[in-house]
């Protein structure tokens, strides 16, 4: 009987007090479970804190600080304790490091560290020490850090991240992971002499690297025999596959050769196709022969099977719609393969003129675009990529 009206007692405390169990995914398991509202920003509600918090989900993921996490939800959804009512702030300290990790890598992508975590109006640990307030904090917090003063500290921030423009301006420099190179062309953001690494800080996570080349695997070998047993029942009975149909078995060869260029990548690995010792292949930069074999097989073959969907569609149409013979669409096979060859050799020849080839830190596959969203739009989200989609629909 004590002991329940303890745990009664205990529950009307924070109850009375306003604690509620955290239920914004990013905060969850954080280092503790119970947050009030309305939090500092005047959030009433968990789900507004939650939009507001989760705009810094992609920064976390990253791991510029590995205490990142626990700093914002230290603000969005400050830690409640039973038997007191002063708000539970972090460090200055905490938020000067994490200032100092992050906001390079997000000025890379033209961003400003915003308003809303700005360190001179949260505590020091010198100042707990002789307030007596308690502030949260990782058991490794960094060091005191001198921290400018703020000229007038209640003035209320900007809610979000501003967007300032960093095309004539930039004194960012390259640093970690990013790699720092000798070749004047190499850039990343506006950052010049600069390089993506090898690999992507997500693939430091044990068992992330064999997971990734693993799943690719797994779906090269299923395409590739799928494919492969689809064209060998074409080239045992040519005469009997005839248009509209016959398309879908070019179709079909395309992403044959799409597979190999997979499986090319998987066996021989991440670093030996995409990587240069440290850095990523990038764009400006000689590639290597197995980066360029797996280039072509994916880019090529993989826009030569968009415009013969593009022409498996013509076909049926003409036949179904149109009451066109198989003889008649058949008659227009010189100018199918034609169109279904050369456009995407044209698209190829541009693409190396461009020397747009350049490595992805994550699947270590070469391609088009993946460090370059100018050259993604060009020469992959463009025609003939776009008809196709759009026939699909």
């Amino acid at each position: 009987m004590l002991l329940l009206l303890l745990l009664l007692s205990a529950v009307s405390a924070i109850l009375a007090k306003g604690c509620q169990p955290i239920t914004i995914p990013l905060c969850k398991g954080v280092g503790y479970n119970m947050t009030s509202f309305p939090n500092s920003y005047g959030h009433e509600k968990q789900e507004e804190a939650g939009l507001e918090v989760h705009q810094f989900f992609p920064l976390v993921e990253y791991g510029c600080y590995e205490h990142l996490r626990f700093f914002l939800c230290t603000l969005y959804t400050p830690i409640c304790q039973e038997n007191y009512d002063r708000p539970i702030l972090p460090f200055m300290e905490l938020c000067l490091e994490a200032k100092k990790r992050c906001s390079p890598i997000m000025q890379q992508y033209g961003f400003r560290w915003p308003e809303t975590l700005s360190c001179e109006s949260l505590p020091t640990m010198s100042e707990q020490a002789t307030s007596g307030n308690i502030c949260a904090a990782p058991p490794d917090t960094p060091k005191q850090v001198e921290a400018k003063v703020a000229t007038n500290p209640s003035i209320r921030p900007h809610v979000g991240i501003s967007v300032q423009d960093l095309q004539n301006q930039c004194d960012c420099s390259c640093q970690s992971p990013f790699q720092v190179v000798s070749n004047p062309k190499a850039m990343v953001g506006n950052v010049t002499r600069c390089s993506y690494p090898c690999e992507a800080p997500s693939l430091q996570q044990p068992g992330k690297k064999e997971l990734i080349s693993g799943w690719m695997g797994v779906w090269a070998f299923a395409c590739f025999f799928l494919s492969a047993f689809t064209f060998l029942t074409f080239l045992i009975e040519t005469d009997r596959f005839q248009y509209p149909e016959r398309p879908i078995f070019m179709l079909v060869f395309c992403q044959l050769m799409v597979a190999v260029g997979f499986i090319i990548r998987v066996s021989v690995g991440h670093e030996q196709v995409a990587c240069d010792s440290y850095k990523i292949k990038g764009i400006d930069e000689g590639n290597g022969s197995l980066c360029f074999v797996v280039f072509l097989l994916t880019y090529f073959f993989g826009m030569a099977a968009s415009v013969w969907w593009i022409i498996l569609s013509l076909s049926w149409v003409l036949a179904a719609a149109s009451k066109w013979s198989s003889e008649a669409i058949a008659s227009y096979s010189a100018h199918f393969h034609a169109i279904g060859w050369l456009l995407p050799a044209a698209q190829t020849i541009v693409v190396l003129v461009f020397n747009a080839i350049d490595g992805d830190p994550v699947t270590g596959m070469c391609y088009v675009g993946n460090t370059d969203v100018n050259h993604l739009r060009m020469f992959v989200l463009g025609n003939p990529r776009k008809l196709s989609l759009y026939y699909r629909a």
